[in-house]
């Protein structure tokens, strides 16, 4: 038997999967029983799976983009700070989803990933134009200024843009989309801020001198 539900919000289809499910045995005809089937449940058993799967996906990236920044720059120092920058935006976004009413599912998971390649991608064009600047003999003040004034103002036109951007989806008439909207505009203003604030700070307390060898 096939059946045609109207578009309603998960929570209303899962009630109704649940509901079906629920049907006694002794109300239907020896030899008979429910079975429902469809992309619906299949994506529901699917979801935990992918959601955990993704999870842990992100939190293994950090200690791969650590060992591969480290690698590039040759730098262990900016390897580590490269870190922070990064788990500030994923933290903040994950500690939000409680207070904003969101749940933990597929389709707000994929937010983080995206986010989060973005925000990388700002933290290796920062500690790129910083090593430079820093090799050019200038002390620890003078690369942080020059990479905010080059550097920095690309990567805040980009983000701007990338949020701008995002923000269209908050009109869209489903909630799903509407929750990946919202976190990504989250994670890429805190992106935003670890990279033109954080970082630089950091740099300034941690980061290797004009005249002193990266290591």
């Amino acid at each position: 038997m096939t059946a045609i539900i109207k578009d309603v919000p998960s929570e209303v289809y899962w009630s109704i999967v649940d509901e079906l499910e629920r049907i006694e045995g002794g109300r239907l005809p020896p030899g008979v029983d429910i079975r429902v089937s469809g992309e619906g449940p299949i994506w529901r058993s699917a979801a935990p799976v992918l959601i955990s799967t993704l999870v842990r996906s992100l939190y293994l990236a950090m200690p791969l983009i650590f060992l591969v920044t480290a690698l590039a720059f040759r730098s262990v120092r900016l390897g580590l700070i490269s870190m922070l920058p990064n788990l500030l935006p994923l933290t903040i976004g994950l500690g939000l989803l409680w207070p904003l009413g969101i749940s933990l599912r597929f389709s707000t998971i994929t937010a983080f990933p995206i986010a989060f390649g973005l925000a990388v991608d700002d933290t290796i064009h920062f500690l790129n134009r910083y090593r430079s600047e820093s090799a050019a003999g200038k002390t620890r003040e003078q690369a942080v200024r020059a990479t905010i004034m080059t550097t920095g103002q690309p990567i805040l036109l980009t983000s701007v843009l990338l949020i701008a951007g995002f923000s269209v989806l908050l009109l869209s008439n489903f909630l799903g989309m509407v929750h990946v909207a919202v976190l990504d505009c989250i994670i890429l203003t805190m992106a935003l801020f670890g990279d033109l604030l954080l970082l630089p700070a950091l740099l300034l307390l941690f980061g290797p001198d004009g005249d002193e060898p990266l290591r």
